[in-house]
């Protein structure tokens, strides 16, 4: 099929070493901008939260060509730094689903994403997350991988329930597989509030 072709020869080179330095020397400028945030910030931080969500993804570019939609969920630690910036790890599924032109089936492949990141916080709720990582795509029973990076635009409403949009492209030997996608999660805190009685 189409589909393994197009998943193996696109990831055959080191070209995503040249992004990856890109992206080191971006966290390295993020780190400096945590730094002079948590300097000025002496507010007390929130505890660190997990949350499950759902995912659609658009493809966009080459991967549109064999496939229109994916489907799938991730998992997502948030560990806040300060009040406003928080580190985060996430770990997801996404399925590619196939797609038949001209009588001929395209796509129909799996997508694990690995990333870790930063999320930047705004009243009233909003935040911007960088991320950075590798995933894993299988298909037709052979696996291979790529370094993959992408960022996300959401709101947090009321501390629980996390809307965000967001790009991901996974690069090597010159091409990509990317998608733009909507995340719909439910965010659970890792401490539990003490009580207090009179």
């Amino acid at each position: 099929m189409e589909t393994k072709n197009y998943t193996t020869n696109f990831l055959q080179s080191d070209d995503y070493k040249k992004i990856f330095r890109k992206i080191i020397l971006l966290l390295l400028v993020l780190t400096m901008f945590i730094n002079a945030a948590r300097a000025q910030n002496t507010k007390r931080k929130d505890a660190p939260s997990l949350n499950f969500g759902i995912e659609a993804a658009l493809p966009t570019g080459d991967l549109s060509l064999i496939t229109s939609f994916g489907g799938g969920g991730s998992l997502k630690l948030i560990v806040p730094l300060d009040n406003t910036v928080s580190f985060i790890i996430s770990a997801g599924f996404i399925h590619y689903f196939s797609k038949t032109l001209f009588g001929e089936k395209f796509g129909g492949f799996n997508s694990f994403p690995f990333k870790g990141g930063f999320r930047f916080s705004a009243k009233p709720g909003f935040y911007f997350e960088p991320q950075a990582g590798y995933s894993i795509f299988i298909s037709e029973g052979e696996s291979d991988g790529a370094f993959t990076y992408g960022a996300n635009i959401g709101y947090m409403l009321h501390k629980k329930a996390d809307f965000s949009f967001g790009y991901e492209s996974a690069t090597k030997n010159g091409g990509s597989i990317s998608h733009v996608g909507l995340r719909i999660a439910y965010n659970f805190s890792l401490t539990k509030k003490s009580s207090v009685k009179r």
